[in-house]
């Protein structure tokens, strides 16, 4: 039944087949990772009270003097945990924090150190991901790469980005490691085609193709996560599907690797692909569970009702959309969230509650542990 706020009834449990089934191809939920599947090659990820402070000009100044710099909370206590093997998204309104969450988790400030901290912490199979773990185990493919705009051909976008990433290897290793990704992300046919530069008059390959050649250069390291910032933007809803149903063939289903992906407003066929799923709300954390059913039934929980055919992703930006933006000043400082709001929910929830035992357990395995070198 509807209600609100901490008096909700608990989510069903992670994997529980009510509307949060996993799609087909996908691997088998493993509620005890890490260690548990054996064969799955990527990588577990626990986020634990995850935010980013950054540095802006504050709006007004007193007495006709300078503008002062002040510490602005972007990001808060964002905790969860990614499966091995699991493709996520992570949804919300702009502004809310999605492209900042990737960045936190794969230690890359933006603007620079002097500009942007982070607080709390991230686990990679129980270790605390520094910038060298990061860069060796995670993957970040950007919305808006240089190589989208370039007079190379797609083969040697590639050959070029394995001279760089795979210093060390032998020519011919590298030129396979190549052939492999080409024919991972079905770009054999295009190989000989220039990327395309627009003010050059070059078109070049299409727009779901440079979307597929920044995958391909990604797998190259050979990562265990990806993060993937809105992978499908200026994409049409049928380009994107068959962007990320190839992304999931390949990387999931078939390696058995870890996405965490932003995405706007994915269509419905686009939304089922996704094993769970992560709402961001001005900042905060307003879900973190199964995809599909699940997260309609906690909104409903909460007093918002989902009325059945309307487009699932739809429903939940534009409910998150109608929630006031906490008061400014709440912003500078680190603050509980707001009672009565989505993020206060969730954070009351069994589930949350749940999840944030379990990652303060890893992170106390961690803590006390020889793995502290990692």
């Amino acid at each position: 039944g509807g209600g609100g706020g901490g008096g909700a009834a608990p989510l069903p449990p992670f994997g529980a087949p009510e509307g949060g089934a996993a799609p087909s191809g996908s691997p088998a939920p493993s509620h005890g990772y890490p260690g548990t599947g054996g064969a799955a090659a990527g990588a577990a990820l626990d986020l634990r009270s995850v935010g980013v402070e950054v540095q802006v000009l504050d709006a007004k100044c007193s007495g006709g003097g300078q503008r002062r710099l002040r510490k602005r909370w972007v990001l808060q206590g964002i905790t969860g945990r990614v499966r091995p093997g699991e493709m996520v998204a992570v949804m919300g309104a702009s502004g809310g924090g999605k492209t900042t969450l990737l960045d936190a988790v794969a230690r890359r400030p933006a603007g620079g150190k002097a500009t942007w901290k982070m607080h709390g912490s991230v686990l990679l199979d129980g270790r605390r991901v520094t910038t060298r773990v990061a860069r060796r185990q995670l993957a970040y493919v950007e919305q808006a790469s240089g190589m989208q705009q370039s007079v190379f051909s797609v083969e040697e976008t590639l050959l070029f980005a394995a001279a760089c990433k795979l210093r060390g290897v032998s020519r011919e290793d590298r030129r396979a490691k190549c052939e492999q990704a080409l024919a991972d992300m079905r770009l054999e046919k295009c190989r000989g085609t220039q990327v395309g530069r627009e003010e050059l008059g070059i078109r070049g390959v299409s727009g779901g193709e440079k979307r597929r050649l920044a995958v391909a250069v990604a797998m190259l390291g050979d990562p265990r996560a990806f993060l993937m910032d809105e992978p499908t933007s200026g994409l049409d809803s049928a380009m994107a599907l068959e962007v990320m149903q190839l992304v999931r063939e390949r990387l999931v289903a078939q390696k058995g690797l870890t996405l965490l992906v932003t995405i706007h407003q994915p269509s419905g066929a686009l939304y089922e692909l996704f094993d769970s799923l992560v709402l961001l709300s001005h900042g905060r954390c307003a879900y973190w569970g199964p995809a599909g059913g699940a997260p309609l039934e906690w909104f409903s929980r909460l007093g918002h009702p989902y009325v059945q055919g309307r487009n699932v992703t739809e429903f939940l930006i534009d409910t998150l959309d109608a929630e006031d933006a906490p008061p400014r000043e709440s912003c500078f400082d680190a603050s509980p969230p707001p009672k009565g709001s989505f993020a206060a929910a969730w954070g009351e929830s069994e589930v949350h509650r749940a999840t944030a035992a379990a990652v303060d357990e890893a992170w106390g395995l961690w803590s006390s542990g020889s793995d502290r070198k990692a």
